[in-house]
């Protein structure tokens, strides 16, 4: 059956995902969250996968979805190649749906940068959460290998499609900056919209100065080189002579041999499908002291505002999306030497002053529920994609978008 175009009241949000716009995986959670948000406030005319696309699906999960999954896992197993990744706005079944969208639909492409089709009656928004120029220069999210003339291809492709956005949504203001500074992007048209949490705690943490007492310091992450892990260990090794009944738990990362020194605790992977793993995480999370996870490149990292809501105090580096979950001096300290040497002094700093961290954890907590949830991410992206914001009051900008926090607030 063909495409019909429909009549919206107002134009609405169509979120053009990577992957099953309703599965808790996309994008670590992010999707899902996020599409939710904008369901519930009336806000979201559909989410799609262009890929595997369902109109059963625009707003929420197709009752066909796990057939499809299996077909394609049988198909996997049986070698039969993948589907032409969808790259064209006017290119088959995606190109039809979007030729049958409502007048002026706010069309946010997270991870696309399909080549414009100009007859299209669309406001386009990319949603991306690092420069090309970055994720090249420093290897990481698949592009360690990419050949040169490959990187040349797809930075003009995303070069052209960029400024033929409207507007550029990201998770942080890093990579707001950096965007802006790599493809000559107007700034002010970049918005970093940040994203909540991935778990939910079952009761409230803790802010009794025995809980931070402890000294128990904690790092989560899968991959541990991009984490920041073995610089995590050197600084530890220079906390225990300051601070020595200070622990250190890694939970997340595949390391062969796991560390040994003394004060470290190795857990490895949790799942956080499956329940008794679920547990023992967040227990984690509302035991510990202090979080640290000191990453090489991070886009954004959840766990950030996991740790936050959890009232941990966060130590680490003032880079990458760290300025806008932490407060330096308030919620965390951020160093701008990175070393272990600097880490170290953070966390010792944190580990012998019980009631400073006690109060971090209370300022992170504030701030991830003022700032950092989902309602709030939803604000800040509804107020980007908004032709006409004359009735719409500021939303509360990440802490590290200086420009915006510090600009007047709408009365």
């Amino acid at each position: 059956m063909p495409f019909t175009r429909t009549r919206a009241a107002s134009p609405q949000v169509l979120m053009v995902m990577p992957a099953d716009p309703w599965s808790e995986w996309t994008m670590s959670g992010i999707s899902r969250a996020l599409c939710l948000e904008l369901q519930q406030r009336g806000a979201l005319w559909g989410a799609v996968d262009p890929n595997n696309l369902h109109r059963g699906s625009l707003q929420g999960p197709s009752p066909l979805a796990p057939i499809h999954r299996l077909v394609r896992k049988l198909k996997d197993k049986l070698g039969v190649p993948k589907p032409k990744r969808w790259a064209e706005e006017s290119e088959g079944n995606m190109g039809a749906f979007l030729r049958a969208c409502p007048s002026k639909t706010n069309v946010v492409y997270a991870f696309h940068s399909p080549e414009v089709d100009a007859t299209l009656d669309v406001r386009r928004f990319r949603f991306m959460d690092l420069s090309l120029v970055d994720a090249f220069k420093f290897g990481s999210y698949g592009y360690a290998e990419m050949p040169k003339e490959s990187y040349d291809s797809l930075y003009q492709n995303q070069y052209r499609t960029i400024h033929a956005a409207t507007g550029i949504l990201t998770l942080s203001s890093y990579a707001a900056d950096s965007i802006a500074r790599d493809f000559k992007y107007d700034r002010s048209n970049i918005y970093p919209i940040g994203a909540g949490a991935a778990v939910s705690f079952s009761k409230p943490p803790s802010l009794a100065t025995e809980r931070y007492k402890k000294g128990e310091v904690l790092f989560v992450g899968r991959d541990w080189l991009r984490k920041g892990g073995p610089l995590l260990l050197e600084a530890f090794a220079i906390v225990k002579q300051a601070v020595p009944h200070a622990t250190l738990t890694i939970v997340g990362p595949d390391i062969n041999p796991a560390p040994s020194q003394a004060g470290i605790n190795f857990v490895g992977f949790l799942a956080k499908d499956d329940e008794a793993q679920r547990e023992r995480l967040q227990s984690l999370f509302l035991e510990s002291s202090v979080f640290c996870m000191p990453s090489v490149c991070e886009t954004w990292g959840l766990v950030y505002s996991e740790a936050a809501m959890a009232g941990l105090p966060i130590a680490g580096f003032r880079e990458w999306a760290l300025p806008d979950v932490v407060e330096d001096g308030r919620s965390g300290l951020l160093s701008d030497q990175r070393s272990p040497e600097a880490l170290a002094e953070s966390l010792i700093r944190l580990l012998s002053d019980p009631a400073m961290a006690a109060s971090f954890g209370r300022e992170g907590i504030r701030y991830v529920s003022e700032v950092l949830n989902w309602s709030a991410v939803a604000d800040r992206l509804l107020y980007a994609v908004s032709e006409d914001r004359s009735a719409l009051a500021q939303p509360a900008w990440l802490a590290g978008d200086l420009e915006r926090v510090n600009a007047p607030r709408d009365r």
